[in-house]
């Protein structure tokens, strides 16, 4: 990029051997130029990287006493992870909302910003919805459904060009959204059928201030089976068992046949709705329950 007398050079960026469908530029946006080729293609935005290490793992939006909105991130990785600096906000492209800082919290009694190996870390709408902790408070919309993106910055709070995030739609009180890994490794946000955020409360408990205590509490769990989806997609195939059984899920139409066949679960034809993620009647995958 040159100035109007075409001669003094304002800004570079060397590109080397370019490929197909490939880009090169800085990472993040106005910092220094990224070495190699960017980690995504992204036109007419800002540039960006995906963060493999850590991931947001569990919402509440839907929150009434003594439950409060809450996000849950987990550790992939056989390491502590520090994200002391890093964002959390529910607008992808305003950032900086709610900053992770090293402090012992006051309720769990432990640092969050240290996530311990293939552990969690849990925060909560006093946090993030607060002026004393936040720099822009903000809650999950529950009623029309929101977003959640967690940023990767230095311990300053700087910006280094990393995101992960998520996007859920309405949510019912006290019912949680959360990844759910298919067979196939692919992953989807799903309502949960039970908080899994460490701690015993629930919706129906008494919304007095113990309760919301022994709330804030929860320190992160791993995520509970899918509410209202399918349990597993095999092989075409999904599947849900019923309330009370053993879950499990089918690797072929073969096994939940053998299933039907010595009574041990029953199957409805479902019609999968990709709009609304709805199951309908219909004759085009298996629900077995």
């Amino acid at each position: 990029m040159v100035a109007s007398n075409k001669v003094t050079i304002i800004d570079k960026v060397l590109s080397d051997k370019p490929q197909r469908n490939t880009s090169q530029g800085r990472l993040p946006d106005g910092g220094d130029v990224f070495n190699g080729r960017l980690p995504n293609l992204s036109p007419e935005a800002s540039n960006w990287g995906t963060i493999p290490d850590v991931a947001i793992n569990e919402v509440l939006t839907h929150s009434d006493p003594p439950l409060e909105d809450a996000i849950e991130l987990i550790n992939n990785t056989d390491t502590p992870q520090n994200i002391n600096g890093w964002w959390l906000t529910n607008q992808r492209n305003d950032p900086k909302k709610f900053q992770i800082k090293s402090r012992i919290d006051p309720y769990s009694g432990v640092d969050k910003s240290i996530i311990p190996p293939h552990g969690f870390a849990v925060f909560y709408e006093w946090e993030f919805n607060s002026t004393n902790y936040a720099v822009k408070p903000f809650t999950l919309n529950s009623a029309n459904g929101d977003e959640c993106y967690l940023y990767k910055a230095d311990a300053s709070g700087k910006l280094l060009g990393y995101r992960r995030g998520i996007d859920f739609g309405p949510a019912q009180n006290g019912v949680s959204f959360g990844r759910y890994i298919t067979s196939e490794t692919n992953v989807d946000i799903v309502a949960l059928s039970d908080l899994s955020l460490g701690s015993p409360v629930r919706a129906d408990d008494p919304p007095s201030g113990s309760y919301q205590q022994i709330f804030r509490s929860g320190t992160g769990a791993a995520n509970e089976l899918s509410a209202d989806e399918p349990l597993a997609i095999e092989a075409g195939v999904a599947v849900r068992v019923p309330e009370g059984q053993p879950r499990k899920s089918y690797a072929s139409t073969e096994e939940i046949l053998e299933a039907v066949a010595t009574n041990q679960v029953s199957i409805t034809p479902l019609q999968i709705d990709l709009t609304n993620r709805e199951l309908m009647p219909g004759v085009h995958s298996w629900l077995a329950r």
